[in-house]
This record gives C-alpha cells, sequence and structure tokens, in this order.
C-alpha cells in the first residue's frame, strides 16, 4: 500500500515536472493562429518579419516598424484605391468587383479590419521574439514543435457553442427526469 502511494505521489509529480509551461502555450497558441492566415503554414516567425534567426532585438524592431508602417489604417485605403485605379487603367478584370467605382466604405473598412489583424499578430511574434521567450521559440524551432500539447491547451481553446451549452445544462443539471 506504501509502495503505490509512493508511486502515485511520483507520477503526479512528474506529470507536473512534465507540463508545457503557460509561455509555452502562448507560443503554440500564436503559431497555431498565424499558421490558420498565412500562404505558407511552415513559415517561421523571422521569415514573416523578413529577418535571419540570428538578428538582434533592433533588427526585429526595425523589421516590425518596416512592416507595421504599410499595415497603416490610411496606408492600407490608399493602397486600395491605388489598386483600383491600376486595374482600370490596365484594363483588367476582378471577378465580382466594379474597377470603375473606387472602393466603398465596406471594403475599406474590411481591409482595414484584416491590416489590424495582421499588425496586433505581428507584435505578438515581435514580442515573442524581442523577450525571453525567443530561446524557447528557437528550440521549438530546432527540435520541431509538439503535435500534442497536452490537454489543457485544447481546453482552453474550447468554445462550446449555445446548443451544446443548453444541451448539458438541461442533460446533466435538470435533464434527467425526463429520461425516466
Amino acid at each position: 500500500m506504501k509502495f503505490m502511494t509512493l508511486l502515485f505521489g511520483l507520477l503526479g509529480l512528474v506529470t507536473v515536472a512534465a507540463a508545457w509551461s503557460k509561455e509555452d502555450r502562448e507560443i503554440f497558441r500564436i503559431r497555431d493562429e498565424l499558421r490558420a492566415h498565412m500562404e505558407d503554414p511552415d513559415q517561421s516567425f523571422y521569415d514573416l518579419l523578413g529577418i535571419k534567426p540570428s538578428a538582434s532585438i533592433e533588427d526585429i524592431s526595425k523589421a516590425f516598424r518596416k512592416i507595421t508602417r504599410s499595415l497603416h489604417p490610411d496606408k492600407v485605403a490608399q493602397k486600395l484605391k491605388a489598386e483600383r485605379i491600376a486595374a482600370k487603367k490596365a484594363g483588367t478584370f476582378i471577378p465580382g468587383v466594379n474597377i470603375n467605382k473606387p472602393p466603398s466604405q465596406k471594403e475599406i473598412r474590411a481591409a482595414v479590419k484584416v491590416a489590424e489583424e495582421r499588425q496586433s499578430r505581428l507584435s505578438l511574434v515581435r514580442n515573442i521574439l524581442s523577450g525571453p521567450e525567443r530561446d524557447r521559440y528557437d528550440h521549438f524551432l530546432r527540435n520541431g514543435f509538439p503535435a500534442w500539447k497536452g490537454t489543457n491547451y485544447y481546453y482552453d481553446r474550447y468554445r462550446p457553442g449555445l446548443g451544446t451549452a443548453l444541451f448539458g445544462v438541461f442533460f446533466f443539471a435538470g435533464g434527467d427526469p425526463l429520461l425516466r
């Protein structure tokens, strides 16, 4: 009996020691978000900023400022208008778009929203590469990211819908008399 208690105690300590840290889960989350929104899912944080892995913090900040300068809402609106004018001059056909008109406010707002989301992801990448998490990210980049990140990682990402929540409430909390 004492042996089993000692064995379960040691097993509990091993699982605590082997768990991913909060910073590791943050790196996994940001990487998964970027993979969902990028053309090349195997692109690293360094490739995203256009720098080498040996870049200094100053180089990282410089590359971040250069990219985010083009993601400013005013620049995005100007770029959208310029693309529309260039398409009109070239006579190219964009499916579903009337190139004779300037972009609508709805199109501009959508483009600005996409740019703001990209800028927020880039700022998270810059924070990781400029901070102490960079060593941890480099470790995962060299050795590979884990396929199984632990149940806590997936549980944090799970957001049940209204139907699932109502089913759970009725079935587990008050729906038992209905089954009799």
